[in-house]
């Protein structure tokens, strides 16, 4: 059986269930049902069309992707709004993803989530219900050690650590509203909120 769904339903208008994989989503985009361009996940087996995005959002995402950039060398790499496949019926387009690096730069296949991410960031204002409550639990259950939500509405980086497959759940939870960041797996690499400041202020414009 199969389900074609999204945040707002994409199956809406058809009474047939169909739950697509992985490859049958990217078939989607080789006969143009989608675009490139489209904003849309694959959760479950269900597409989801992802919530428009916000200048402060962009704004942010371009900080913090030139921020690891410039640090990045060959230690690790950094992808901005790429695809990763947590399974079978699973991929998602993180806003900032940091892979542990390979000199194909991964031409052969897809980043394993345990082993290859490092960090994952998701950027959230609108889509902070979102992020947390139906991605989030799919990062720990595909075993991703790191994922920080910037946290737009309230000001705050979240930050989650050492994923319960089980449980689908972060161990390690806490909020930073000022100082610093560490992110585990890159020892050398500290973000200081001030950094960040002045997009991450909720009034902001």
């Amino acid at each position: 059986m199969t389900t074609l769904t999204s945040k707002r339903d994409l199956s809406e208008d058809t009474e047939l269930e169909v739950k697509i994989d992985t490859q049958t989503f990217h078939k989607f985009l080789d006969v143009g049902m989608l675009k490139e361009d489209d904003r849309v996940e694959l959760i479950e087996g269900r597409m989801y069309e992802m919530t428009p995005i916000g200048l402060r959002h962009m704004a942010l995402v371009k900080r913090l992707g030139m921020f690891f950039s410039k640090q990045a060398g060959d230690k690790f790499i950094v992808g901005i709004q790429d695809g990763i496949r947590l399974s079978e019926y699973i991929e998602v387009y993180p806003d900032i993803t940091i892979l542990k690096f390979k000199d194909d730069f991964y031409v052969k296949g897809y980043p394993d989530p345990e082993n290859d991410i490092l960090l994952i960031i998701e950027v959230a204002d609108k889509s902070l219900k979102y992020d947390r409550d139906r991605k989030l639990p799919l990062y720990a259950g595909a075993k991703v050690l790191e994922v920080w939500i910037v946290n737009l509405q309230e000001g705050v980086v979240e930050v989650y650590q050492y994923p319960d497959s089980k449980k689908k759940e972060y161990t390690l939870i806490r909020r930073v509203s000022g100082g610093e960041i560490k992110p585990l797996k890159l020892e050398d690499i500290t973000l200081l909120l001030t950094q960040i400041t002045q997009i991450l202020k909720p009034n902001n414009g």
